[in-house]
């Protein structure tokens, strides 16, 4: 972006969750082209943006269950060790 900058060129930062990408508005101001810098400056077309959009949804989706079965388990595992202080107090 440093670089289109200092060359005039226009480019806008887009934030996707887990994702950075970029797009240039063209000069008519209906159209643009939005680019992933991060594979190798790749034209993203709607059905890539698409794909990412869901992409980033479902690792959001398993990032959350992995949480609440993390959750459970130490859950668990807390009271598996309050079971044996409650025998062995000393163990």
């Amino acid at each position: 972006m440093r670089i289109a900058h200092i060359l005039n060129f226009k480019l806008n930062a887009v934030n996707f969750p887990f994702h950075f990408i970029i797009k240039h508005i063209l000069e008519d101001d209906r159209n643009e082209i939005v680019i992933d810098p991060f594979d190798g400056g790749r034209i993203m077309d709607d059905y890539s943006l698409k794909q990412l959009q869901w992409g980033e949804v479902l690792i959001r989706m398993l990032n959350n269950l992995k949480a609440n079965f993390y959750d459970l388990l130490a859950n668990k595992a807390e009271l598996a060790n309050e079971m044996i202080l409650a025998l062995e107090p000393n163990y």
